[in-house]
């Protein structure tokens, strides 16, 4: 399996950890880099990817806390257990990285990983997990979909898009999406903007957090996520 990074509660101010009123938000951190050449666990396909290096081009994960957090990553393989060391209630999974592995034709899905991932969160069904997937299309090659209940309800994968084809085939499997946006006007119908992503894009300070604003993990917000560049 490739190798994990565990912060059983993370100090990342979007998330919202608030030990005062119960809330504890444990985090991941997967190597951040092309699969297909062995450098990472992100798909090939990856927008953020550099293309001639294979690894962070404009992905967030280039920012403070987290590149560190990735690069340790790299020398860690915690056990899932970790994740509750502390009481969490909230698990964004993968601040960085994703749910692959190198293969000798690139990359793939690291089924072992994912089911693992799975049978965690079902077998804590009072704790809700979530993350974005930037290549679902291998999850849905391999039978994992929401169509198909493969998932426990308290584990939200969104399928991270970046045109309108793959969210169309993503949400025929009945996958949430997400997509990195330039402006308001490019936001579609069907979609609600990341409250948290819009008043950084609108130099505000945002006044509230993931685990408040529940967009992402919450089966009652049936709309997809858009997040504004900032």
């Amino acid at each position: 399996m490739v190798k994990n990074l565990i912060a059983p509660i993370t100090a990342n101010n979007k998330l919202g950890t608030d030990k005062s009123k119960g809330i504890i938000v444990a985090t991941s951190y997967r190597p951040v880099g092309d699969a297909g050449r062995g450098l990472g666990t992100c798909p090939s396909t990856c927008a953020m990817l550099n293309k001639e290096t294979g690894i962070a081009g404009d992905c967030y994960t280039k920012k403070f806390l987290v590149n560190n957090q990735q690069r340790n990553s790299n020398d860690r393989n915690d056990d899932l257990s970790k994740f509750l060391e502390k009481g969490a209630t909230f698990v964004r999974l993968h601040t960085s990285g994703d749910f692959f592995k190198t293969c000798d034709n690139g990359y793939e899905l690291d089924t072992e990983y994912l089911d693992s991932v799975i049978d965690f969160a079902r077998n804590n069904p009072t704790v809700t997990f979530w993350t974005y997937c930037h290549d679902v299309s291998k999850l849905i090659d391999s039978g994992y979909t929401y169509s198909g209940n493969s998932f426990p309800k308290n584990l939200h994968i969104t399928a991270s898009c970046d045109d309108i084809e793959s969210v169309n085939e993503a949400k025929k499997y009945g996958y949430r999406t997400a997509r990195v946006i330039t402006s308001v006007s490019s936001k579609m119908s069907s979609e609600t903007l990341c409250p948290f992503d819009k008043a950084l894009h609108e130099n505000k300070k945002p006044n509230t957090t993931c685990a408040k604003c529940t967009l992402c993990f919450n089966h009652n917000h049936t709309k997809d996520i858009a997040f504004l560049m900032h």
